[in-house]
């Protein structure tokens, strides 16, 4: 059996997935899409398909299948791999390729070429191909260690990331205890005023919004913010109180 050398990328016409071929362009399109629907229906959802790479260890079932997936794919690393060198192995309800994968893998600081051995066997299920293991394995020893580190790195940035990011939302969420509280005495202040007020229009009094204004403008640019921001915010802040106020004078009334 001559191996075929043309290239499997998923770029290819797409056929009929009772075709062998097909089903593994259908695959090394969703992957080199990251498009997690499209492998989803690649894979037989079921917990006997199983998966072993350099990288992964070995997954069984398709919820940890579908999780290696998904990490791959939500990450910052561009990786993208075509099949060729290939043989193709079919009975009555099964396939098995055997060959090789070539491609790339960039962390944005580091570009690796990969080569790896990989086989895939498919099950035919309802008259459909579906994946139902997949084995990989990386010969050259620094080519393993050197994709290993780089994968190990990305995952080390995404894992400061999220500290980094658990640490600022925390500390806007007690920033936000501060503004609600700021708020609710600010809203004391406001129904206080409404009892002194002899009519709507004292109430609504546009001279003193915009001196409000005026005066939050300043002040945000003294404190490094964006005076647009700081005037929305408190034109917003400001119409929901004057509500508030409208609504105590007029059951006072």
């Amino acid at each position: 059996m001559t191996p075929i050398q043309t290239p499997v990328t998923g770029s290819e016409q797409k056929g009929s997935l009772a075709e062998p071929v097909f089903a593994l362009s259908e695959f090394y399109q969703a992957f080199n899409s990251r498009d997690m629907d499209a492998m989803s229906r690649n894979w037989a959802q079921t917990d006997e398909i199983s998966m072993d790479n350099p990288l992964g260890g070995i997954k069984r079932g398709w919820p940890e299948i579908k999780a290696v997936y998904e990490r791959i794919f939500s990450g910052p690393a561009k990786v993208y791999v075509e099949f060729h060198d290939y043989t193709i192995h079919e009975t009555a309800d099964l396939f098995y390729a055997v060959g090789r994968e070539r491609g790339e893998f960039s962390s944005g600081t580091e570009t690796i070429q990969l080569a790896i051995r990989t086989s895939r066997l498919f099950k035919c299920l309802a008259g459909t191909w579906k994946q139902v293991h997949h084995h990989g394995s990386i010969e050259d020893p620094d080519l393993l260690r050197r994709y290993q580190a780089a994968v190990a790195a990305v995952h080390n940035d995404m894992k400061n990331a999220n500290i980094d990011l658990e640490y600022i939302r925390k500390n806007i969420d007690q920033l936000d205890s501060m503004i609600i509280s700021l708020l609710a005495k600010r809203s004391d202040m406001v129904s206080a005023a409404a009892t002194l007020k002899k009519d709507e229009q004292a109430v609504r009094d546009p001279r003193r919004v915009e001196q409000v204004i005026e005066k939050v403008r300043a002040r945000a640019v003294g404190a490094g913010l964006d005076p647009e921001i700081a005037e929305k915010t408190y034109r917003t802040l400001i119409n929901c109180f004057v509500q508030k106020e409208m609504s105590l004078f007029r059951r006072s009334e």
